[in-house]
């Protein structure tokens, strides 16, 4: 077998004007080259250009894809790229360009994807059956995209994968703001899904258009509001006597535990015993498939305590219902303490401006007791890349609502030395 001496490099296409550029894959040996689209645009200055990879914990384009995904498609190809040549290498022959090209397109089709699709609906229903087993989708993943299927379904239910262009793109979002009559926030959320999916399309060859990479929509939004509680409101809550209502007390109880150690809702309810030790818990995130080790701390500790010996299913750690009961029952909650601190949210609709005002007990939700854990933790004095290890966020980026929230506390109190 001699090896195929070859020159492999991931370049990023520099565009005027623009701060990022289109991927590709460019395959030279002897007097053939060949390249490849990877399906994705990333930023030159998050680029390496020594590893041929994506910088760690950066994101990119519109849809801020994350690195892990970009970079985990880069090694998808050159995994492919290298199975093809080793072909030809163990049978000493030197490839075409065109028997390279017609090779990679071979493996790009081995998803279980059938031939005869030519709706994006079709081959959107394909692409949850095939993404959600590779890549592990959790429940609510699945559950969102069911969702998308759905929006795009009642949209335009036969439309040809050959007739998506930027004005099917914008017609769909029409669609969303007018007949769905949704905010921009939550369009701008179905937007990335449906990118996401393009991506996949385009990578797969189900797709020739580029309107996803050329079309670039603009959402306006405002800044949406970070909904927690303060530090005596914690407190409170977590010395609160439920007397008889002990299914608002386990509830209480859940929610604390969160709140003091920064836990999404998904990974406490699946939380167990086993994975609570003396001192942390060790777990991996469903979210994000994170090993995270989070220190416990007194509140945490005698929370976990209370239910060591109550027999609980499947030996989780804690009582935890459903998240839909959860949220009802933490409103609940919220009014009994009298959390009524007016909260506004200002919101859009294509470009209309929109503002309500709710107490804040009325938009308490399992979210919350994580958004308070990193608030209260960054207004105790915890190093903000500390916190991020417990949390798992990957960037500054992703810290930076809850460090404005601070800030805007630290004003607050200084305030009162002028009073």
């Amino acid at each position: 077998m001699t090896p195929i001496k070859r020159h492999c490099q991931f370049l990023v296409d520099k565009e005027k004007g623009k701060e990022d550029g289109r991927l590709r894959y460019r395959i030279r040996w002897g007097s053939n080259i060949v390249a490849f689209n990877v399906g994705y645009r990333v930023y030159l200055d998050k680029w390496s250009k020594e590893t041929q990879r994506c910088k760690a914990n950066t994101t990119h384009g519109r849809d801020k894809v994350s690195a892990y995904e970009i970079n985990r498609a880069i090694q998808t190809m050159e995994d492919d790229i290298a199975s093809i040549f080793y072909k030809y290498e163990i049978n000493d022959v030197i490839p075409s360009k065109e028997n390279i090209k017609e090779d990679y397109n071979l493996i790009a089709r081995e998803v279980n994807l059938k031939d005869n699709i030519t709706t994006l609906v079709d081959l959107f229903q394909v692409f949850i059956e095939d993404q959600s087993k590779a890549n592990h989708w959790s429940e609510s993943t699945i559950k969102k995209m069911n969702t998308m299927l759905k929006h795009l379904t009642r949209y335009q239910p036969n439309i040809n994968l050959d007739e998506i262009d930027e004005t099917y793109l914008q017609g769909f979002i029409d669609y969303l703001l007018y007949n769905r009559k949704m905010r921009n926030t939550t369009i701008e959320k179905n937007y990335r899904l449906l990118m996401w999916f393009m991506r996949w399309a385009s990578k797969y060859g189900y797709i020739t258009s580029k309107a996803h990479i050329l079309f670039e929509p603009k959402f306006k939004n405002s800044t949406k509001e970070v909904i927690y509680l303060e530090w005596n409101e914690l407190i409170e809550l977590y010395n609160y006597d439920f007397k008889q209502r002990k299914y608002l007390e386990r509830v209480r109880d859940v929610f604390c535990f969160c709140c003091f150690t920064g836990l999404r809702y998904s990974d406490v309810a699946n939380l167990t015993r086993a994975d609570v030790h003396c001192e942390h818990i060790e777990i991996v995130t469903l979210k994000t498939d994170d090993r995270l080790i989070i220190e416990l701390n007194k509140y945490s500790k005698e929370i976990f305590e209370k239910y060591k010996n109550t027999p609980i299913e499947d030996n989780k750690a804690l009582p935890v219902i459903s998240m839909q009961k959860m949220n009802d029952y933490l409103k609940k909650i919220g009014q009994l303490l009298r959390f009524n601190e007016p909260i506004k949210d200002t919101f859009y609709k294509g470009n209309k401006r929109f503002e309500t005002i709710n107490p804040k007990w009325k938009l308490l939700s399992t979210h919350c007791a994580r958004r308070t854990f990193v608030v209260n933790a960054i207004s105790l004095g915890v190093p903000t890349h500390v916190i991020m290890k417990w949390t798992g966020h990957k960037s500054m980026e992703s810290m930076k609502p809850y460090t404005k929230i601070v800030d805007k506390l630290k004003r607050t109190e200084m305030e009162k030395f002028n009073r």
